[in-house]
Parts: structure tokens; C-alpha cells; sequence
């Protein structure tokens, strides 16, 4: 019986999608809430709110490279 090859398995592809997906989703509502946070300290300036929203895309992208970084160097 031949062992099958984990780059091959449907179940951890569709792990990495969800994966990917929540990471982006709690690092963006994260800035959003960071933001806010800030804009409700300061002068209730929605600008925060927008920022924050962005620099959590912006770590939610990084972290989902490194996620992917991580499948593929553990797929090899």
C-alpha cells in the first residue's frame, strides 16, 4: 500500500482556505476595534477607524504569507 503524499490531501487544502480566510477576517475586525478604540480617545475622529482597518489588512496579509510560507515548505 503506497502512502499517500500530504500535498495530495483534500482535507488539509480545505483547512488551509478556512485558515487563511479567519486570519484575515479576526486581523482586519482587530484594527477596526484598535482603531476605534484610539478614535474614541482622541477627538471621535473616524480616521482611526480607518487606519486601524487597514493596518489590520495589512498584518493579516503578512500573516497569510507566512501561513502559506509555512504549508509550502511543509508540503516539500
Amino acid at each position: 500500500m503506497q502512502k499517500r503524499k500530504s500535498e495530495n490531501n483534500p482535507w488539509r487544502a480545505a483547512g488551509m482556505a478556512g485558515a487563511v480566510g479567519a486570519d484575515l477576517a479576526v486581523c482586519i475586525v482587530l484594527g477596526y476595534f484598535g482603531g476605534k478604540w484610539v478614535s474614541v480617545r482622541m477627538d471621535n475622529q473616524p480616521i482611526y477607524i480607518a487606519i486601524g482597518a487597514l493596518v489590520g489588512l495589512f498584518v493579516g496579509i503578512f500573516t497569510v504569507v507566512m501561513l502559506i510560507r509555512f504549508y509550502v515548505k511543509d508540503s516539500k
